[in-house]
């Protein structure tokens, strides 16, 4: 940590006569005074430099926070995995570190030993299962940024190589690689580290001990980033709660959703209605068979929260017009008994005929 340290010096100006032809810092000339604005100046400008340095060293050490650490404390460690004393972030799991079945415990204080780091190449360790392992779970409806895999190690002599991968290519490319028998930092600042969802699994390969009876071991690390919650899901207002006649084609009624993968079983809908869901877009179509008012409910899935789409459909029946209550034969000029039909569906009439 640097540490920065600022003095403060006061300077009075005063004039020493009114009929003096110069003013005078106290103990330096008026005909130095430039040259004492200057170097202020450029005091100045040098402390600005030193706060814009210090900014940036804190962005890019500073601010990363630890998600998931072990300082591995414990005697005679063999445990394979190995959690004891590990910390994570409340919203991840880990099964904590472990080894490769090509690697063999070597029981060790404070550091997860092991033997049988002596294949000759990078392939050669893959093949033989070489690695130190570390496998990592967010919480449901959480994500994981990784900044960094910080660790440190030892040898019992020699040298060592080592070479990170991960599950999110099948292990297939390295990630960094190191030579370092102390330990070293690895970035994973690539998107393909960022908006993690699902279980990761990264595999620390090592290869190139010069036997294998060679102790190599992980002492603590550290992996930086950040978790972060999603975003629940949402249905947007629907695009009609429509009233129709029965056995008529329905207007679409579309929705926009956000963080849905699907939709679950529709409840509530008329006969001859089906709800459907795809690029974001929840719609209902078809065509009523059944009259009524339906109270719909559309369960949204695949994303967080527990959010329903629900709306009206109002059907209305068919008209129907029952037999006249007569079918009267009268003389003109004579009062008619009424003569009723009881009809259904209906909210009026029209103009009539005949």
């Amino acid at each position: 940590m640097r540490k920065l340290y600022i003095a403060q010096t006061n300077i009075s100006l005063s004039n020493t006569s009114k009929n003096a032809d110069s003013k005078e810092l106290k103990g330096i000339n008026f005909k130095s005074q430039q040259k004492v604005k200057h170097f202020f100046n450029f005091s100045n400008l040098i402390f600005r430099s030193w706060v814009i340095l210090l900014f940036v060293v804190l962005c890019e050490s500073g601010f990363a926070q630890s998600i998931f650490t072990n300082p591995i404390t414990g005697t005679s460690i063999t445990a394979n995995p190995y959690a004891t004393g590990q910390t994570l972030n409340a919203n991840i799991s880990s099964t904590g570190i472990a080894r490769g079945s090509g690697l063999s415990a070597s029981g060790a204080n404070d550091r997860y030993n092991v033997t049988g780091a002596n294949s000759t190449s990078l392939a050669n360790a893959i093949s033989a299962n070489d690695f130190f392992e570390f496998s990592i779970t967010p919480n449901s409806c959480f994500e994981i940024d990784f900044t960094s895999l910080v660790y440190t190690s030892q040898i019992s002599t020699g040298t060592i190589n080592l070479a990170l991968r991960s599950n999110v290519d099948a292990y297939g490319a390295n990630i960094n690689t190191s030579t370092s028998t102390t330990g070293a930092t690895f970035s994973l600042s690539a998107a393909s580290f960022q908006n993690i969802t699902s279980n990761i699994t990264f595999r620390l390969y090592v290869w190139g001990a010069s036997a294998g009876g060679t102790t190599f071991s992980i002492n603590n690390f550290t992996f930086n980033g950040a978790v972060a919650a999603f975003t629940n899901m949402t249905a947007g207002t629907a695009s009609s709660n429509p009233t129709l006649c029965i056995n008529t084609a329905l207007t679409n009624i579309t929705r926009t959703t956000t963080g849905a993968t699907g939709i679950g079983t529709a409840t509530g809908l008329p006969a001859g209605v089906t709800a459907a869901w795809a690029a974001n877009v929840l719609t209902i179509s078809g065509t009523p068979t059944a009259s009524g008012t339906f109270n719909y409910s559309i369960p949204l899935t695949g994303g967080c929260g527990s959010v329903n789409a629900t709306g009206t459909i109002t059907v209305t029946p068919a008209n129907t017009a029952g037999t006249a209550s007569a079918t009267p034969a009268l003389c003109i000029n004579t009062a008619l008994t009424a003569i009723t039909h009881t009809t259904t569906g209906a909210t009026g009439i029209g103009t009539a005929t005949g």
